[in-house]
């Protein structure tokens, strides 16, 4: 059993190519405000990739002091909602902010397709490094459905093992592109390969 490592903060591949589709579309400039619900990892990626630029996270109000800190030293605002409350929940509050902001843009991972694209795009160096038999692949906010599509569409014989970390069924997770998708406690095969976040 390998794990799988990233050299840098995983969602700084994904953010960096989002930005980068949304100015080539003109939905993204310098004075558009983005609104981002979040968890962790991804929060501290985004609000270091856009210091000093307009940014509005949501998050539980159980995130560390490391993230908040570094919200508040890149020039950020952030809202936070119960921690009892779901992500359903982040969801809906970053959708009623932009509703009251001109000129914003609400980037949501459990439902962003390109994000997916991010990864499929970028799956050769994990794909060549690839000795095992089976994938196994966290699905968070299901961007690594990405990788899955890149592995099924030049190894039909692998085996890929979606497993869930947090209760929430993304719209972006292919559940076609899994042979199985199952809960954290999954016991993982000595023959395979682990990409998580």
């Amino acid at each position: 059993m390998r794990i799988y490592k990233f050299q840098n903060n995983p969602y700084d591949l994904v953010f960096n190519y989002i930005f980068d589709e949304y100015k080539r579309e003109n939905k993204l400039n310098d004075e558009t405000t983005i609104i981002y619900p979040g968890l962790d990892m991804d929060i501290i990626s985004i609000s270091n990739l856009l210091r000093n630029k307009k940014l509005i996270v949501i998050a539980k109000n159980d995130i560390n002091d490391e993230i908040k800190d570094i919200i508040n030293n890149n020039g950020h605002e952030l809202i936070t909602i119960p921690a009892s409350l779901d992500i359903e929940e982040l969801i809906l509050m970053a959708e009623d902010i932009k509703l009251d902001i001109d000129n914003s843009l609400l980037i949501n991972l459990f439902k962003e397709k390109k994000a997916v694209s991010a990864y499929f795009k970028n799956s050769k160096d994990i794909y060549e490094s690839f000795k095992e038999d089976t994938l196994y692949l966290e699905i968070r906010f299901g961007i690594f459905t990405g990788i899955a599509k890149y592995f099924k569409m030049n190894n039909f014989d692998i085996k890929i093992i979606g497993f869930k970390t947090i209760d929430y069924d993304s719209d972006i997770v292919d559940i076609d592109l899994f042979d199985e998708i199952v809960n954290e406690s999954v016991e993982f095969v000595e023959n395979s390969l682990i990409i998580k976040i």
